[in-house]
């Protein structure tokens, strides 16, 4: 039912009706202290935030370890507002966490003002600027520029050496980004997908489609990328036949042309192989994303998993695998000869180049001479030696910190060093020494299984686990920051006009839903009273 009362008024009318106590509460309140102004519904809510960050803070504070990570991500919502989810990750009773600190709306975009508003933040939150032991932000130059980006005015405003990680999940998505861009033939194949999933959204022709519905590709999110040639690729006969069906449906001839065009598209071989080469690509470098989305993963575990996703690419670098995809390509053709299929125009026979022996780091020229195996030979290495370059080159920064927690689980004391600059103190030889015994004895294997075994003897271990929760707390994603922006229940029409710190405080409260829930009701009491003289004392 709409009505002019609001959201929050109708859906307390709807609470009365199912709650006898409360309604019955409700009866005996004096009709000019209701407590249901807007005003009065922001008040609850601030201090509501207030409890709850109270709450993060204190963790913060009773940390295992006297240092935090800031995690620190930016988005526009539908009012074109730039808002800012500043998160924290630290390690308390051996469990790594990360909470959110603050949403605040930011209205000026330099480099100079988003570094005054995180100081101010975590001033305000009490929250000691000198434990702050990394930044993880993304990869645009106000936040990572080296001299001029927030990253580096923090450290000159700090005073101290504060490793900046551009976070692992972008630079994954600009993997992905510079592949697409860099080969001609995979651009033509995504703008191709796009193109496919526009049409099969007509209305009548969506009627005669029976297949899996496509995604629509976000300049944003590599994960379209995947998810269209997955479908593509279970739902290829799906969508031939709702192509072929076109003709018979009442459209006009512009669709009908389209549809053609699109199915002269979908049975050639180019396109096909790009369906079984991108799906197969992109199907290794998905379970780096899953865990890189994990909140508790460490930057250790995240460079583990880059590390096996570069060493597979290199697997699959090889005659047998394009071969392999070549034959899975020509499965997709059902009623068409291999001699109809649309292939490059070629003006002259070449010899058979062999590409095994190079690495391919930049884009070549298609040639129209090139053999039907040669050309689609160029894009499988292509496209591998492409991802595997910018694998290497973008996760390869930060060389010292990689090294140094890379080895962190060999307790090995020289190639720790770098962790003294950084203010961590290092375990005495003969403790290390010590614990790598005990975990060969306990058969203890794997960073995570080593690091809860360290904590349970941390009085014994008292160094090295400290250690491992300084390692433990640097951070390697701000996907926590960005979920906060997923808290799309919140963002409905009803709440277009509300003010930012309304909002701020409804996604807060929903996206800290487990602190939020256990708020201690006299304690919110006590400071609403204490806010401001109530005329009516509910405490």
């Amino acid at each position: 039912e709409e009505t002019e009362d609001g959201l929050f008024r109708n859906l307390f009318q709807y609470t009365l009706r199912k709650d006898a106590k409360l309604a019955e509460c409700c009866s005996v309140v004096p009709k000019n202290v209701t407590y249901t102004s807007p005003e009065i519904q922001n008040e609850i809510l601030e201090i509501m935030s207030e409890i709850v960050r109270e709450d993060v803070v204190k963790e913060i504070k009773t940390a295992d370890v006297p240092a935090f990570t800031l995690l620190e991500n930016g988005t526009r919502d539908k009012n074109n507002r730039e808002n800012i989810a500043i998160g924290i990750r630290f390690v308390r009773n051996g469990t790594i966490k990360e909470s959110l600190l603050d949403i605040q709306t930011a209205t000026k975009l330099d480099a100079v003002s988003f570094t005054n508003l995180t100081l101010k933040i975590l001033e305000d939150n009490d929250l000691d600027s000198q434990l702050l032991l990394s930044q993880c932000y993304d990869g645009a130059s106000v936040m990572s520029g080296k001299t001029g980006g927030v990253q580096a005015l923090l450290q000159n405003s700090i005073g101290k050496s504060i490793p900046y990680v551009h976070w692992f999940n972008h630079q994954l998505h600009l993997v992905v980004v510079k592949t697409v861009s860099e080969i001609h033939e995979v651009c033509y194949f995504f703008d191709q997908c796009s193109m496919l999933c526009e049409f099969l959204q007509h209305t009548k022709v969506a009627e005669l489609y029976e297949g899996q519905k496509l995604v629509r590709l976000l300049e944003y999110r590599w994960h379209g990328h995947f998810a269209v040639t997955k479908i593509i690729m279970n739902n290829f006969s799906e969508i031939v036949k709702a192509l072929q069906n076109v003709k018979n449906k009442d459209l006009n001839g512009s669709d009908i042309a389209t549809s053609f065009g699109l199915l002269s598209v979908m049975k050639s071989l180019e396109f096909r192989f790009c369906v079984v080469l991108m799906k197969t690509v992109l199907s290794i470098i998905d379970p780096a994303d899953k865990v890189l989305q994990r909140h508790d993963t460490s930057l250790k575990d995240a460079m583990v998993i880059i590390q096996s996703v570069k060493n597979r690419l290199c697997n699959l670098r090889s005659v047998d695998s394009f071969e392999s995809l070549v034959k899975e390509a020509d499965k997709f053709l059902l009623d068409s000869k291999r001699d109809s299929e649309t292939k490059p125009v070629m003006k002259r026979q070449r010899k058979n180049v062999t590409t095994d022996d190079f690495v391919m780091t930049d884009s070549i020229p298609g040639h129209s001479s090139e053999t039907s195996q040669n050309f689609l030979k160029r894009i499988f290495y292509e496209t591998i030696d492409i991802i595997i370059s910018e694998l290497q080159s973008r996760f390869e920064k930060n060389s010292e910190l990689m090294e140094a927690i890379g080895s962190v689980y060999d307790f090995d004391l020289e190639k720790m060093k770098y962790f003294s600059s950084l203010g961590i103190s290092l375990p005495p030889k003969e403790e290390l020494l010590v614990v790598k015994d005990y975990l060969l004895r306990q058969n203890i294997v794997g960073s995570e299984n080593m690091f809860q075994e360290i904590f349970k003897q941390c009085v014994a271990f008292k160094s090295t686990y400290e250690l491992l929760a300084f390692v433990n707390t640097f951070g390697c994603s701000t996907a926590m920051c960005e979920s906060t922006f997923s808290v799309t229940s919140l963002n409905r029409p009803q709440r277009l006009f509300v003010t930012h710190k309304r909002l701020a405080n409804l996604v807060y409260l929903a996206f800290e839903k487990k602190r939020t829930q256990n708020i201690d009701f006299d304690y919110f009491l006590c400071k609403f009273n204490d806010k401001q003289n109530r005329k009516l004392q509910l405490y």
